[in-house]
């Protein structure tokens, strides 16, 4: 078993949850999905929740992680849907997401939380990078980001998507943002938690047995 992320922290988490939960075999490695070089077939299955919305070129990341996989071998990964004004993160984040457009948002078709929520988007990219028997269930699960408000209006902050499209605003619009989005989580704050409820796409697909060129 192995696992590969870009994040520090996130790899410094996955070694002590290993080792909390006595798994001794698995490997924690910093590395880019992208390109990293995973052996080739090596895999019987890759996982991914809530972080493929973000490659840079997706057909070609999933095409590096198609060849991790042995041939028959099973994607499945999950990521933010398309939601309406009454979805949680609309309203808990709405002076975040305005903020980011005002300062300089990613391009609609470009690397983002929200750069898989169409399915036939979805289908195209995958269908791309050489995978087959794509499907896409609707889900929605609670999740939790903090402890409280401001705990978790802290997270959304340092998300690097976040940083990276508040990266022109000064110290004072980013306390503004800051304290907005806090107000705004209040409303979802419970017993020692914020929770929304994140309407995400499970996608599944196969490396099929006779790879594409």
């Amino acid at each position: 078993m192995a696992g590969i992320d870009l994040s520090t922290p996130m790899l410094q988490r996955a070694r002590a949850r290993a080792t909390e939960e006595g798994i001794g075999n698995v490997v924690v490695e910093q590395g880019d999905a992208q390109v990293h070089p995973f052996t080739e077939g090596g895999f019987d299955v890759a996982i991914s929740r809530g972080g493929v919305m973000f490659f840079a070129d997706p057909v070609a990341a999933f095409g590096n992680i198609r060849r991790a996989l042995r041939p028959g071998g099973r994607l499945a990964v999950v990521c933010p849907r398309g939601v309406g004004a009454d979805d949680d993160f609309a309203r808990a984040l709405a002076p975040l997401w305005a903020a980011m457009r005002e300062y300089g948002p990613a391009a609609e078709d470009g690397p983002g939380p929200a750069s898989l929520a169409d399915i036939d988007r979805i289908d195209e990219i995958l269908t791309g990078a050489g995978f087959t028997d794509i499907t896409t269930t609707a889900i929605t699960v609670p999740m939790v980001f903090g402890q409280d408000a401001a705990d978790a209006a802290e997270f959304f902050m340092a998300m690097g998507p976040m940083r990276f499209n508040l990266a022109t605003a000064d110290s004072a619009a980013l306390d503004r943002v800051r304290s907005a989005v806090t107000d705004s989580l209040r409303g979802f704050e419970g017993t020692g938690a914020v929770t929304l409820r994140g309407a995400l796409w499970l996608v599944r697909a196969i490396r099929p047995a006779l790879v594409r060129a």
